[in-house]
């Protein structure tokens, strides 16, 4: 994986397609309870207030905006990433 260019990404709600840097920049998309809320300070949900769950954010719906590769996904889990409520 390359740290300098935007990781591809698709919306899990509406399909919609792009990149790093097409991520809403208003919203941001709670892994722990699922809600699209305003963009937070920090990473701690104002719906819920699970931390470190705080994901991109679709620019079209505000659905979750995934990682376009299983492999970060796989990645993550080995690694231990996870929600803290």
């Amino acid at each position: 994986m390359n740290n300098n260019t935007p990781e591809k990404r698709y919306c899990d709600a509406c399909g919609h397609k792009g990149s790093d840097a097409d991520a809403s920049d208003t919203e941001s998309y709670c892994d722990a309870c699922m809600e699209t809320v305003a963009y937070p300070v920090e990473d701690v949900c104002p719906e819920c207030g699970a931390t470190n769950c705080m994901m991109l954010a679709c620019p079209e719906c505000g659905g979750n905006y995934s990682l376009d590769e299983d492999i970060e996904e796989h990645n993550a889990l080995v690694n231990g990433a996870h929600c803290e409520l």
